[in-house]
């Protein structure tokens, strides 16, 4: 019933083994960019922009998702000037959890490569 108030369980109790060791992302990045180049506008697509700084772009729509053994980031970025790119990335493990801070730096760099590719 204080459900609400009760602490925080420490990270080291929670239980990190997967129950479903069939998931992954099974969609490309290629699937991925067209679906969000449909929904690039909706207003859920810019709540949070993931690891862009927004301030970069003139426009930045992002979803993305983890699960044990998966993670997968797309991005639809324009430019200032107009011109609009996707990135994509996914990484599947079928025996251990993801590194995330590996993922979203890897990321990262992706997403600053084109903003920098284009000067």
């Amino acid at each position: 019933a204080d459900l609400d108030r009760a602490p925080l369980p420490a990270a080291y109790d929670l239980d990190t083994t997967s129950t479903n060791v069939d998931v992954d992302w099974h969609y490309s990045s290629r699937q991925l960019c067209d679906l969000m180049s449909h929904v690039q506008n909706l207003p859920l697509t810019g709540i949070d922009p993931g690891v862009t700084a927004p301030s970069e772009w003139d426009h930045v729509a992002f979803a993305g998702g983890t699960d044990w053994g998966a993670t997968s980031m797309t991005t639809w970025l324009v430019a200032k000037d107009g011109k609009t790119f996707c990135v994509s990335a996914t990484w599947n493990e079928t025996d251990r959890p993801i590194d995330q801070d590996t993922f979203d730096n890897a990321y990262l760099i992706l997403i600053n490569s084109v903003r920098t590719a284009r000067r």
